[in-house]
């Protein structure tokens, strides 16, 4: 008499559902670590282009930004722009009409993704160091003693998130990033935590 030693169609299918259940609840888990680590790797990279660029306009110009350099704006990004290795170029503005960046469409939301971002920070001047780095001026009155950058550290990719891809930085009088003017920047800095525990 012979035993077939092979699996039941039943006993395949059992398998192939379990094993589809596992891979259910495991890959969005897994796509959304992969995710925040990307937007925290970025975070720390464009930060730090942005306060070498500040730096660098110090070595070139011989002064600060904060409160030296003429407060046209015109004239601030000019400066900015010649301390990027990459082919940086002025957006005319990020038109918070039509939400466009060099005549894309891009639309930024609330930390909490339903609202859309309060964009009156983005539309002074923004600099595109690449389609993956943009810089928002914003300079309140044209005060240069109030100068404030947003960075969007990923830019046409999603999630366009304040606190999540946009983050919010102040002007110190020595040329430094401050990080304590928006609670999720400083957060970003502070907590190590902060971009494992984002929700998706």
């Amino acid at each position: 008499m012979q035993i077939n030693k092979g699996f039941t169609l039943a006993e395949v299918l059992i398998t192939l559902g379990i094993i589809g259940v596992v891979a259910a609840l495991t890959i969005p888990v897994l796509m959304n670590n992969i995710r925040n680590k990307e937007l925290e790797s970025r975070f720390k990279k464009t930060s730090s282009e942005l306060q070498t660029a500040l730096q660098k306009v110090q070595y070139d110009e011989g002064t600060t930004i904060y409160g030296n350099i003429t407060s046209q704006k015109g004239e601030l990004i000019s400066v900015i722009l010649k301390q990027f290795k990459s082919p940086a170029k002025e957006a005319s503005r990020y038109d918070i009409t039509v939400g466009k960046i060099k005549g894309k469409d891009i639309i930024y939301k609330n930390f909490d993704g339903v609202n859309d971002f309060y964009t009156y920070g983005l539309d002074d001047g923004t600099i595109v160091v690449n389609d993956d780095f943009f810089i928002f001026i914003n300079n309140d009155g044209f005060q240069l003693t109030n100068q404030q950058f947003y960075i969007d550290t990923n830019g046409f990719k999603k999630p366009n998130r304040f606190g999540y891809d946009l983050f919010k930085f102040c002007l110190l009088e020595n040329d430094k990033l401050d990080y304590s003017c928006s609670t999720y920047t400083q957060q970003a800095f502070s907590d190590k935590d902060y971009f494992k525990n984002l929700p998706r």
